[in-house]
């Protein structure tokens, strides 16, 4: 399965009408669309959680957690992410797992029990 990055519009509505679940700060909203085939994804990251350099190490490590797992997701669904500056104090290890357990996967705690 492909992925895009959502249009504004998608992002917006993922958030006003998404079912939202947060953890280690980090705020997921996810919202299937109708019609819609390729697979959405978009993180927004603030200022306030560090320089553009820690930023995009966190967005690239979200991206890539969800690159790995989107054959288990629904097609057309839209994904968006919030990281809050508490998200800075993960580790790499840590960040993966707070992912995956924010992912809408039917078989979530299969993988969280792995190494």
């Amino acid at each position: 399965m492909k992925m895009r990055s959502l249009a504004s519009f998608e992002f917006r509505i993922a958030i006003r009408s998404g079912v939202r679940k947060s953890r280690s700060g980090i705020t997921r909203y996810w919202f299937r669309c109708q019609g819609v085939e390729p697979f959405g994804l978009g993180v927004s990251i603030g200022k306030k959680v560090g320089a553009a350099i820690v930023r995009n190490r966190i967005k690239r490590r979200v991206r890539e957690t969800v690159r790995l797992y989107i054959d288990r997701l629904e097609p057309g669904s839209a994904l968006v992410f919030i990281i809050r500056p508490h998200a800075t104090q993960l580790t790499r290890r840590e960040l993966r797992q707070t992912v995956l357990a924010l992912l809408p996967l039917p078989d979530s705690r299969l993988i969280l029990d792995r190494k």
